[in-house]
């Protein structure tokens, strides 16, 4: 077992991943080196800005230290923690006048190899701070700033804690009674969205980077990811994310695949340029059916269990449905190597009036020039691809020359060449890729 420990890092904050109602709590740390994080419950995090609170008021550590602009930054993405907290400890060096910061993993058992040996385990968190500092984080239990103040909020409902998966013949969903003369399928002949005039509606708060909702006079809709507004990431350079949502539809739709709503580039008036989304499904969250947490006896023959979680509700599996549209979206996933599909990235549609459509949606982590790809849609590995699919891979590498001149506008030039090398290799292979053993496979939360 071990402790990582951080001295004096460069940034130590609470932060919230997931939409309001279902939020995951975590302490995300880093120095120059380094990103790590631990889950941790909500509770937890209001206790541990009370207990530093208290030591800063009895020590008087930060009386005559100069004071350290709150952070309001949103977590760093994606969050894959050690552990979650089960204790935590703070204490007072008078001598260095600092603050030690302890998370520890109670459930945390010695594990060993074949032979017997123990394996190292991380089972703690240790964070140095200076007094300053410790004062901003004593905040941490403070809702955070929900974008900037010239934007107005979208109000919306919280996708249900734990969606249940019924059997296939219950899906489509019902969707919201909210009326949407908008959220459709992309239909032939339908406007492009370059073509037509937007005006601001709000900022939907439950994004971790900059998300806002354009509206035009007739009711059309769209999501607007502006460059500006997003967050640094360690494995993906600085203002690339719209780009690779762009980069994501043009791949789908060289593909024949219907699964990604049309997503073009834009520059707005008062928000810079960035990427530009069709809006489709309903206005308010819906329950959606394709992932989801379940109970052991709720598993049937047409859905595929991932993985098992132990939660507040007793052990849970990680599950999701059969069926060639998840198909389509899983082999888009291996295609553009994205690091970030979670089972909320899923939206149904039902108000074009027939058969439910299923999009896939948030692409920004994608194209990576390194093996990156975590999804919820392990289900299907190893399992052959189909002759649609084969079509698909041939119909992209026949239009490198063309696809190319487009992705190279949005990504790097040895990303659009890892592209191809994956389509070419995935053709060959003729079957979808195994989850890697080197890493964890799984997005967090994967809900």
């Amino acid at each position: 077992m071990s402790v990582v420990e951080f001295n004096q890092p460069a940034r130590f904050v609470a932060g919230t991943v997931g939409e309001p109602g279902s939020r995951e709590f975590y302490l995300q740390v880093r120095d120059a080196r380094r990103v790590e994080g631990v889950a941790i419950e909500k509770q937890q995090v209001a206790l541990l800005a009370e207990r530093l609170e208290e030591l800063l008021d009895e020590v008087g550590a930060d009386r005559d230290e100069p004071a350290t602009a709150p952070d309001n930054d949103p977590l760093e993405l994606p969050v894959d923690p050690l552990f979650r907290v089960g204790s935590m400890s703070v204490s007072w060096n008078p001598m260095e006048r600092v603050f030690a910061l302890e998370c520890h993993d109670l459930d945390a058992e010695m594990d060993q190899d074949d032979d017997g040996a123990a394996i190292t385990a991380i089972t703690g968190l240790r964070v140095v701070l200076a007094a300053r500092r410790a004062r901003v984080h004593a905040s941490f239990a403070r809702a955070r700033r929900a974008g900037p103040p010239s934007l107005p909020t979208v109000q919306r409902t919280a996708r249900p804690a734990r969606p249940r998966l019924p059997p296939r013949e219950r899906v489509p969903t019902p969707v919201s009674e909210t009326p949407d003369v908008t959220s459709r399928p992309l239909e032939l002949g339908a406007p492009e969205l370059s073509e037509l005039e937007w005006q601001i509606e709000g900022r939907l708060v439950d994004a971790s980077n900059v998300v806002v909702r354009l509206m035009t006079a007739t009711g059309e809709r769209a999501v607007f990811k502006p460059v500006r507004g997003e967050q640094p990431l360690r494995d993906f350079r600085s203002g690339t994310l719209a780009h690779r949502e762009v980069a994501t539809y043009l791949v789908a739709a060289a593909a024949g695949m219907r699964c990604v709503p049309e997503t073009t580039w834009h520059v707005d008036p008062q928000l810079g340029e960035g990427s530009l989304q069709r809006w489709v499904g309903p206005l308010e969250p819906a329950e959606q059916h394709q992932v989801a947490l379940l109970d052991e006896d709720e598993l049937t023959d047409d859905v595929h269990a991932i993985a098992a979680f132990d939660t507040d509700e007793g052990p849970l599996v990680l599950a999701h449905h059969d069926g060639d549209p998840l198909r389509d979206v899983a082999l888009l996933d291996v295609l553009t190597n994205n690091a970030d599909r979670k089972g909320s990235h899923l939206i149904e549609d039902t108000s074009g009036g027939g058969d439910m459509q299923l999009y896939a949606i948030d692409h920004g982590l994608t194209f990576h020039i390194d093996d990156k790809l975590r999804t919820v849609l392990w289900g299907f590995a190893g399992e052959p691809l189909s002759a649609a699919h084969d079509a698909s891979l041939a119909a992209l590498l026949a239009a490198r020359d063309g696809l190319g001149a487009q992705l190279s506008a949005h990504l790097d030039d040895d990303e659009v060449e890892a592209f191809f090398e994956r389509v070419a290799a995935l053709r060959t292979a003729g079957v979808f890729p195994e989850p890697p053993l080197d890493r964890y496979p799984l997005p967090w939360p994967p809900l």
